[in-house]
Order: C-alpha cells, then sequence, then structure tokens
C-alpha cells in the first residue's frame, strides 16, 4: 500500500514508492495498473511539493476519456477536492494548486509556465521530431523547474509500442541519468478477470504477447511480420463443398490480390484454410477479377465477402467498388453475404491476430495455406513491418496487399466475438 492505495502488483509498488527527483517509467501490458499507479502517485507529489503539477495525454481526447477521471477517482477515493476547470489554460484544482493538461499533440503549448511534477500517459505514443519544437518530451521536461518543489519528478506511463520510441531510448536503449523504469505483467493483476488474459492469449502472438501482457518492448522493424509461418502450413486442405467459403478482397490496382478461405469453428476456437488465392498484377478491375474468381469456382456455395473497408467509399471507375462487387455477384447468380460495413480494423491488431493464428500461445497452429497458393506463401514468409507496425510495402509497395486481405476474413471470423452477419441471396 502506498499512501493508502492499494498497488497490484511489486513493479506498480515500487514505481509508486519511488518519489526521488529524477524520471520514472512504469511500462506494463494492457490491464496492469498503469493509470491507476500514474494518477495516484502524480497527487502523492502534487501534496508533497505544494506547487503547480502537469499531465499530458498523447491525445487531447485522451486527457478527457482517461487521465482526467483517473485523477477524479483517485482523488475522490481518499477525499481530496478536485475541480476541473475547463476555461483555458485548462487544468485541475487539487487542493491549492493547478495541475495543468496538456496533449502531446501540440508541443508548441508547452510554454510559460513551471511545474514541480509531470505524468504522462501512453507516452510511447507521444508525438517526437529530430526538431526540438516539435518533440514533445524535450518540451515537457523543459517545464520541470518549479523553484518551490521538493522533488522535481516526471513519471511516465505507457505500453510498449515497439524499439523505436522514445521511451524504449530513454529508459532501455541509451538509459538517460536519473530514469528508472518498471515493467508491470498483465497477469499479476488479481483484479482482472482471468478470462480476459486467456482471451488475450488466444489472439496474440507469442512475441506481442511479450509486448502486451508482459510490458516488453518487440522490434517490428527488424522482425518478419510472421516469424512463425513455414513449410510445416502448407497443408492441401480442399474446399468442402458443404461449407460456405470466405474471399477476402484487396482493392490496391497493381497489383489486385485476393483470398479463399474456409473457416472452421469460431472465435478463439477458430481455424482458418486458406484454399486459393487470386492476383492479377497490373491493371485489374474489379468486375474482371470477380469473373476470374467464378471461373475458378469461387461462387459455387454460399459465399461471404470480406472487403476492405474503404470499398464502400472508393472507386477505379464510376461506381463504389463494394456496389461493383456486388452488382458482378448478383450477375452471376452467387449466393453471398459481404462484409463492408464500419472502418478498417487496427492494423496492429488485425496483424497480430494473423500472427497468433500462425503461432498461436498454445495449442497447434490455427491457419493453413494450400502450396497452390504461391503469391501467399511468400510473402508470409519473407514480408516484414515498418515502424508503425505495417506491412512493408517493399520500394515498389507491390507487397502486403495479399496479406492484408486474409487480414480482413481473418478479422471477421476469427477474433473474440467473431460472426457471420445475416444472409443475402
Amino acid at each position: 500500500m502506498v499512501g493508502g492505495w492499494n498497488a497490484n502488483q511489486p513493479a506498480q509498488y515500487a514505481f509508486m514508492q519511488n518519489m526521488w527527483p529524477g524520471s520514472s517509467c512504469y511500462t506494463g501490458g494492457w490491464g496492469s495498473g498503469k493509470t491507476y499507479a500514474g494518477a495516484r502517485k502524480l497527487l502523492l507529489l502534487h501534496q508533497l511539493n505544494r506547487c503547480p503539477g502537469l499531465a499530458v495525454g498523447a491525445t487531447y481526447g485522451d486527457i478527457w476519456r482517461t487521465i482526467v477521471p483517473a485523477l477524479q477517482d483517485a482523488a475522490a477515493s481518499v477525499h481530496w477536492p478536485c475541480r476541473v476547470v475547463r476555461s483555458e489554460p485548462r487544468h485541475l484544482m487539487v487542493g491549492r494548486y493547478p495541475i495543468w493538461l496538456l496533449s502531446a499533440e501540440a508541443p508548441e503549448r508547452f510554454a510559460g509556465f513551471e511545474v514541480g511534477h509531470i505524468w504522462g500517459d501512453e507516452a510511447a505514443r507521444f508525438l517526437t521530431s529530430e526538431d526540438p519544437l516539435r518533440d514533445s518530451p524535450t518540451q515537457i521536461r523543459s517545464r520541470l523547474r518549479h523553484p518551490a518543489a521538493k522533488s522535481l519528478h516526471a513519471l511516465y506511463t505507457t505500453t510498449h509500442e515497439g524499439t523505436g520510441t522514445w521511451i524504449y531510448r530513454d529508459w532501455i536503449g541509451k538509459p538517460k541519468a536519473g530514469h528508472v523504469i518498471y515493467k508491470g505483467r498483465t497477469a499479476l493483476n488479481a483484479a482482472l478477470d482471468p478470462s480476459y488474459v486467456a482471451d488475450r492469449l488466444a489472439t496474440l502472438p507469442a512475441a506481442l504477447a511479450r509486448q502486451y501482457l508482459d510490458g516488453e518492448a518487440v522490434d517490428f522493424a527488424t522482425n518478419l511480420a510472421h516469424p512463425g509461418f513455414n513449410s510445416a502450413h502448407e497443408v492441401a486442405v480442399e474446399v468442402d463443398p458443404s461449407r460456405p467459403v470466405h474471399l477476402g478482397a484487396d482493392f490496391n490496382v497493381s497489383p489486385l490480390c485476393w483470398i479463399l478461405c474456409q473457416v472452421t469453428g469460431s472465435g478463439v476456437a477458430s481455424r482458418v484454410h486458406v484454399v486459393d488465392e487470386l492476383v492479377i498484377d497490373d491493371h485489374a478491375t474489379i468486375e474482371g477479377a470477380m469473373h476470374a474468381t467464378h471461373a475458378k469456382g469461387w461462387g459455387k456455395q454460399m459465399i461471404h465477402l470480406h472487403l476492405d473497408r474503404s470499398a464502400k467509399n472508393r472507386s477505379t471507375t464510376s461506381d463504389p467498388i463494394a456496389s461493383i462487387m456486388e452488382q458482378t455477384a448478383r450477375s452471376l447468380g452467387w449466393r453471398y453475404n459481404m462484409r463492408a460495413e464500419g472502418a478498417n480494423p487496427p492494423i496492429n491488431q488485425r496483424i497480430s491476430l494473423v500472427d497468433a493464428l500462425i503461432q498461436p500461445y498454445q495449442g497447434p497452429p490455427r491457419l493453413t495455406v494450400h502450396p497452390r497458393c504461391s503469391r501467399l506463401i511468400q510473402e508470409l514468409k519473407t514480408v516484414g513491418r515498418i515502424t508503425s507496425g505495417a506491412y512493408d510495402p517493399g520500394r515498389e509497395g507491390k507487397r502486403g496487399h495479399i496479406l492484408d486481405a486474409l487480414g480482413y476474413a481473418c478479422w471477421d471470423e476469427a477474433h473474440p466475438g467473431a460472426g457471420v452477419a445475416a444472409l443475402h441471396y
């Protein structure tokens, strides 16, 4: 217990206790109590220093969605006065002193004030730049100089987002003086429902489980996107005519890449069997691709179409792509269900799900690919990821599209809670 607040694991407790001058960072998996610890430690420093403080969110929305409620909850739990002031500059009044509220999206606003303590939440996502005026970590640190503070301390809470972040650089890669890091784990938070951890383990590959559950940093830039894929995943599973098929469609024109698969089971128990692919290297049209798949026999049975979600808003001819695909399906007499609603799934989560199917944290592989799918197999074995987490498109921008097509179908059918929508004929 620290200051009347309970800690859920040793790393969180040690982080909350460190009130010495300098910078501390609590990195942890999802649900490891990072925001809980950050809010309470900031209030302890606020009480110690008796001067203004600062709370920083990765975005302006994060301030009001996460940081303000966390500080209000922490203050209320020990009956400390905490009042939101929405007039500019926006802040919380905790006792006699303000805690300024700013976003890392706008480094130019970190000017004209001094504080004795700082909390940055989801700090690995803060805007950084080689230009000091646009580098939020530099501008944030410049405010930590209030003369009344007994302990000038900056604390950060975050989940690692690879090894290319300023958090990794300053605390792990080339640690700065006075920087101390603490690593929490999702599984050590006894307050979490055990099913939460089990569901995450079922949908994360081993490498990303280390990052998003164990609090470690995983390097996307230097690793293959799917390092676990090998010849053992190449299995000649043929189409079962008694079951529906699933078409995953990416709509890049050069190349246009689609895959056909069948799915057994559902959610975290699902298995995906890729049975065929369509690749048109240049000058592809949606109508032409539909006729090509029909010639391959893809439309012989009930077929679910899993589209790049931008399909309803983009066009290579006069009509949105989804409309062309639907009109052609009808003209070919297909029985189909189209999944094109909403926004595309987050790139990192979609790619992680595919990797989890290839190399689950526990149990046998949940994805197989027919040897005839040469383009998909080649890219599963060779394509890497860039620092944003997306597939590396290569110099000509031609790589990763068939992997995206696979990812759309997997996301709709194989992530926890996935299911098939109502049928259309």
